[in-house]
């Protein structure tokens, strides 16, 4: 507004761009669907969305693999273009040569989830996990369970959800109206993550689904919590009446995704663990616990950056994982970053109390270059180095100069 239109160039005025792009984004994909379905490929036209306070881009991309083994042609978010702007950009990248997409739907605040649901309007919504993350603009654990179930409003009459039956929060929140599966670790769900072993190759995993009896999943992906991502994509599989043997071989062939616990064995025998891309307490809790199961031969390594965006819950949080990371017996933490001050105090405090199985060597810098110089100088032959934090961190710096410094790759 205000500024001159070149000649010859069409240009529609609207009160709001960002929603403008979205009724776009919505129109297209209704386009796209209704053209889709009329070429009789089973499940085409169909949309899976995907939300969760940790595991979306993880599940997402096994999904996308799973369904992509069925022969269908999938569409799927690259990287984690999640919110307001990338969900409708990624929709406008559906054609004729796709059968169905696979969407990450994330949020930063109350309201957008729904908006890009019903952008979306998914045949297929899976909420994964509500924990806290977010809660700047998502003030409580209630109103981040209230903002990922809402991508369950935008399903249709003949919608399925996918629901996590560990969840509590999310368990109050399941639709009744539509057709609903579940994924977990107990009795009575649709698929059941009945064990999971890992080491540095990935995750062997043995998941039994309803009627169908027991299967062993061979990941390329490394953690528990991979596992029960693939159990949440199997889920999807069953919604969607796919062949589930196909679909298991295909979950074996996704490669990590860069940031997300991606393992590196260096040149000078030491691993490193990159878990860069985010982190939230729930997701960091489960590296730390990832990392204690690698560090089999050597020594665990924890190299934490401050976790963004958790507001009032921030101090008590960091806290926490400082707390865990001495319970749960690892080796050393190297604390990166204001918040992680709170960590690193917690961990020397409770390490060098009684509760503690062993000392935990812990540290704090404020730079990356520092944290990257302690390491280097502890580390030997058969640890094993966890790097995780915000986004807003950039610890890949650190995961990648770990590697480098070690003698690269191996």
């Amino acid at each position: 507004r205000g500024e001159p239109r070149p000649d010859g160039v069409p240009a529609i005025e609207v009160a709001d761009t960002t929603r403008a792009l979205g009724e776009l984004a919505a129109f297209h994909r209704q386009r796209w669907g209704r053209a889709a379905a009329s070429g009789g490929r089973a499940n085409a036209g169909k949309v899976v969305a995907i939300t969760g306070s940790a595991g979306k881009t993880t599940t997402k991309e096994l999904t996308a693999g799973a369904l992509a083994g069925l022969g269908l042609r999938v569409l799927k978010t690259a990287g984690n273009l999640n919110n307001q702007f990338g969900v409708p950009m990624t929709l406008f990248g559906l054609t004729e040569e796709h059968d169905i997409a696979v969407l990450e739907v994330g949020t930063s605040g109350p309201g957008e989830i729904a908006w890009l649901g019903a952008i979306t309007k998914p045949d297929v919504a899976v909420v994964l996990l509500a924990a806290l993350a977010h809660t700047e603009g998502l003030v409580s654990l209630e109103a981040v369970a209230d903002e990922k179930a809402s991508l369950w409003g935008a399903l249709g009459a003949h919608g399925i959800a996918i629901v996590n039956d560990d969840d509590a929060e999310l368990k109050k929140r399941w639709r009744t109206d539509v057709r609903t599966l579940s994924f977990g670790n107990q009795d009575g769900v649709t698929v059941r993550l009945e064990h999971a072993e890992l080491n540095a190759s990935g995750t062997q995993a043995r998941i039994n689904l309803a009627g169908l009896g027991a299967r062993e999943v061979s990941l390329r992906l490394v953690g528990h919590a991979a596992a029960t991502d693939a159990a949440a994509a199997l889920a999807v599989v069953v919604a969607l009446e796919g062949d589930v043997e196909r679909a298991i071989v295909a979950l074996g062939s996704v490669p990590p995704t860069p940031g997300r616990m991606a393992l590196t064995q260096t040149r000078a025998g030491v691993t490193v663990c990159d878990d860069s891309y985010n982190a939230n307490p729930r997701s960091m809790a489960l590296g730390l616990e990832t990392l204690k199961v690698l560090a089999t031969g050597g020594r665990s390594v924890a190299v934490l950056a401050d976790m963004k965006d958790l507001g009032r819950f921030s101090q008590a949080e960091h806290v926490r994982i400082g707390e865990l990371a001495v319970r749960l017996g690892i080796d050393v933490l190297v604390g990166c970053g204001g918040e992680m001050a709170h960590a690193t105090s917690a961990a020397a405090r409770l390490s060098a109390g009684r509760l503690a199985p062993h000392p935990t060597r812990v540290a704090h810098v404020m730079l990356s270059s520092d944290a990257i110089s302690i390491v280097q100088s502890l580390c030997r032959q058969g640890d094993v180095v966890l790097v995780k934090g915000s986004r807003a961190m950039a610890m890949e710096t650190v995961a990648d100069a770990l590697t480098q410094r070690f003698g690269g790759s191996a």
